[in-house]
């Protein structure tokens, strides 16, 4: 590809766009992703931003990384997402979570409080966390690492 010859992909990718443009694409995307199945619902923007500040609220204030059990949890807007598709696609009565670094209990009970969760977690710190945040009278359970 010497001689400053371009790949005939790029001749029709533009360079920059402009605001305008930027918008008109940002709206294609966003009525194609609209269109989509329920399998990939959970792309499609939200109407939940006072339920994910009141979540955001609470995430604050969690130690965010536990490194001795490797836990990395989803951003606020993800397990809000997450929380979401799970009670739209499954509508459980109860739910056993195993494992929720991603303090998915706490968005589930902001949802819907009515639903009935257990939840194991190894890491006793996060369980009293959890504890003091759901609003449902959930039972947390502690499993022993032994």
């Amino acid at each position: 590809m010497g001689g400053g010859h371009k790949p005939h992909y790029f001749s029709s990718y533009p360079q920059f766009l402009s605001s305008k443009e930027e918008l008109h694409s940002k709206n294609i995307v966003l009525d194609k992703i609209k269109n989509l199945d329920k399998t990939y619902a959970w792309l499609r923007p939200n109407n939940d931003d006072d339920l994910i500040h009141q979540f955001e609220l609470i995430c604050a204030k969690r130690r965010l990384i536990n490194h001795r059990y490797c836990q990395t949890p989803l951003l606020p807007e993800s397990t809000i997402r997450k929380a979401k598709y799970i009670l739209d696609t499954l509508n459980p009565k109860k739910i056993l979570l195993i494992g929720d670094d991603d303090l998915l209990s706490i968005a589930i009970s902001l949802i819907d409080s009515s639903i009935q969760q257990d939840v194991i977690e190894i890491d006793c710190e996060l369980c009293k966390f959890i504890k003091k945040h759901v609003l449902y009278p959930s039972e947390v359970r502690v499993i022993n690492r032994r």
